[in-house]
């Protein structure tokens, strides 16, 4: 999801843009596999809203994951609720401390390595 909506300007999200779909699933021999997807983008407007509804909904389909205590089902729906980054790069912090200040700051291993150096 991060990918598809890094293309999101910030002047085209709301203040909590979020992701809402259903996706349908199937189960067999112990790995759930995604068989349908279907997306809506709330709080974000524009011309990116459609690419990147497609996109996520892409590549959702055909996904798979172990389900080892799982019966088979041919059919599950599941419906999802993302919160969206609000910045337009579609970047989070990890390992981001809040300092007495209010600012952020990351930890050395975060940050992008400097390109500059040999």
């Amino acid at each position: 999801m991060f990918d598809c909506a890094a293309s999101i300007p910030r002047e085209a999200r709301g203040p909590a843009p979020r992701l809402e779909g259903q996706v349908l699933v199937g189960i067999k021999d112990h790995k759930i596999t995604v068989a349908s997807a279907t997306m809506q983008l709330r709080d974000v407007v524009g011309a990116s809203v459609d690419p990147t509804k497609a996109c996520i909904e892409q590549k959702s389909v055909g996904l798979q994951v172990n389900a080892p205590d799982q019966a088979d089902m041919e059919t599950y729906t599941i419906n999802i609720t993302f919160a969206m980054p609000v910045n337009a790069t579609g970047s989070r912090l990890r390992n981001a401390t809040r300092t007495a200040s209010g600012s952020v700051t990351q930890s050395r291993a975060m940050r992008p390595k400097d390109r500059s150096r040999p």
